[in-house]
């Protein structure tokens, strides 16, 4: 016999399981059931609905997961939800097709869900390496355990020096400023270290710095030569399509250092006001809070003609140099850097009027006036014929009618300069007198 047909087998004499050979059919609507494990060496199909079992914990070897596994194209969100069921919407992580990037956030989906999913953005709390594109960072506050750069050097945070520098990677700069070997720094704005006393001694803390070379309108931003240096602020024209104006321009030279206000600095060409309020008890008080001090431009269509100053409601003052005892003749000195108003007591007649430190800058005009006092005994003389010296050079002083003038005796002589150098550098010196004081 070589078949043997049976309707059913339950055990088998011995030990060990019966083996089918020829595989085994299970008819329709009869159930399997394994009370042991069940092991496929084969493919598995199942052909009828699946029913998932829930375990506390998987642990599944493989190291990669591969979802959408075999799809041609894709439409849809690819990631995981989780279930939150009645405490709130789900959380899902998941590649947004429609965008081509990650996301995460809540979602009214489930794993059903397919095409393209609407989350709400969550929150991500974690430590993150490496540089952002596009988007924007909102927090109250930004804590760095070390210096922070932003667009590499455009801002830079500078947590050694607590500094912060736009244009430089080092805005540390003043810290080291005076020193024998200062730091090179491309700077255009620096908010520097402040704090009480100087080191090294005599050299300030600054709190602002700004500089840059002087160039024109070529942009420079660099702060590294040692010849001219200069700052501008300014303020945004009413004109939109005018350049700003220049509020303050500072220029530093070996030779001199400048700083102007308004008109001149290199921006628009229109003249600007400028006015200075003191209303302090202890100097002068307005009573109107007007402006005591004005600079006023004036023009004539589109000529600019030269500024007036005004000085309303105070008096004038400036520094004297000398005393009134100081007694002099033949050539007597007089420092413009320090006073144009002069006391001296002329013991003998005076020769040249030699004055030092006058601005003969073209289209300039300087005022000096001297008062001497004459107790000699008798009449004395100032001259004209090379009786001024301007700046060591000597010119002829153009009195009214020609010719010498006395300072009279027992008297107070007071004596009016007037240094004019004209567009061409042409210079000429005036005098008046006014003798019976």
């Amino acid at each position: 016999m070589s078949t043997l047909k049976v309707d059913n087998i339950q055990n088998r004499v011995g030990s060990g399981a019966p083996t089918l050979t020829y595989g085994a059919t299970i008819p329709s609507g009869q159930d399997l059931t394994v009370g042991g494990d069940l092991t496929v060496t084969g493919n598995f199909t199942v052909s009828g609905t699946t029913t998932t079992v829930d375990t506390t914990n998987t642990t599944v070897q493989d190291t990669l997961l591969e979802l959408n596994s075999g799809a041609a194209s894709n439409a849809n969100d690819l990631g995981l939800i989780l279930e939150r069921g009645s405490t709130g919407d789900n959380a899902a992580i998941i590649w947004d097709e429609s965008a081509d990037k990650f996301a995460l956030g809540t979602t009214t989906s489930d794993g059903s869900a397919t095409g393209d999913l609407t989350l709400t953005t969550g929150t991500l709390v974690a430590n993150l390496e490496g540089s952002q594109s596009g988007g924007s960072v909102s927090a109250t506050t930004i804590t760095g355990s070390s210096d922070l750069a932003i667009n590499t050097s455009t801002l830079f945070v500078d947590v050694s020096e607590s500094a912060v520098g736009i244009l430089t990677a080092a805005p540390g700069f003043p810290a080291s400023y005076g020193a024998s070997s200062n730091t090179v720094a491309n700077t255009a704005f620096d908010i520097a270290y402040g704090g009480a006393g100087a080191s090294p001694a005599g050299v300030p803390n600054l709190t602002m710095l700004i500089g840059a070379d002087s160039g024109g309108n070529t942009g420079a931003t660099t702060r590294t030569d040692n010849s001219t240096k200069e700052f501008r602020i300014g303020a945004v024209h009413y004109d939109n399509s005018a350049l700003p104006m220049n509020v303050i321009q500072g220029t530093m030279a070996s030779g001199e250092n400048a700083l102007s206000f308004g008109h001149g600095t290199s921006s628009m060409n229109t003249p600007t006001e400028i006015f200075f309020k003191v209303n302090d008890s202890t100097t002068v008080t307005s009573s109107s809070n007007d402006s005591q001090l004005i600079l006023k431009g004036l023009t004539s269509g589109s000529d600019t003609f030269y500024a007036r100053l005004e000085l309303k409601n105070s008096g004038f003052s400036e520094s004297c140099n000398g005393q009134y005892n100081t007694q002099g003749s033949g050539t007597m000195t007089f420092d413009c850097s320090q006073g144009t108003v002069f006391a001296r007591e002329a013991t003998g007649n005076v020769t040249t009027i030699a004055l030092t430190n006058v601005d003969t800058s073209a289209n300039r005009v300087q005022t000096v006036t001297i008062f001497f006092f004459n107790n000699s005994g008798g009449d004395l003389t100032v001259a004209s014929t090379g009786g001024v010296s301007i700046n060591g050079t000597g010119k002829a002083l153009r009195f009214s009618g020609g010719g010498d003038q006395t300072l009279k005796h027992a008297k107070i002589n007071m004596v009016t300069i007037v240094c004019h150098t004209d567009g061409s550098n042409a210079q000429r010196v005036f005098g008046t007198i006014v003798d019976d004081l």
